[in-house]
């Protein structure tokens, strides 16, 4: 996805759906070049491989469900996370090439944080 994902209040990004019914989750990531700004719900699939590649800012002001997805950082210049708060992610990798993955608030990684560069 070119540009940013904004969520706005009230509405939903979820990476599964199930119309028609049946096995509809992701299983492949969803890459953001851009920021992502969400003050609605911002849901990540249950599969394997359903992640978000981030290349620029993070903001919430509303709800995030990691569901066990790893959000990846990758922006080659510095990335803020910005959440009232602080923000918990399940599985969190930072990729940068060059530049700092800064956390405005309080931050917390449930599962597994990756380093690469």
């Amino acid at each position: 996805m070119g540009g940013d994902l904004t969520i706005d209040l009230g509405s939903t990004f979820t990476m599964n759906y199930q119309n028609p019914p049946g096995d509809q989750r992701m299983t492949a990531a969803v890459t953001v070049l851009g920021n992502v700004s969400n003050s609605g719900t911002l849901t990540l699939s249950t599969k394997s491989g359903g992640d978000l590649v981030v290349g620029g800012n993070w903001t919430r002001a509303s709800t995030f469900t990691p569901n066990g997805r790893q959000v990846e950082f990758n922006g080659s210049s510095d990335q803020t996370i910005t959440v009232s708060g602080g923000e918990t992610f399940d599985d969190l990798r930072v990729n940068k090439s060059s530049g700092k993955l800064i956390f405005a608030n309080d931050g917390a990684v449930n599962n597994t944080l990756t380093l690469t560069q």
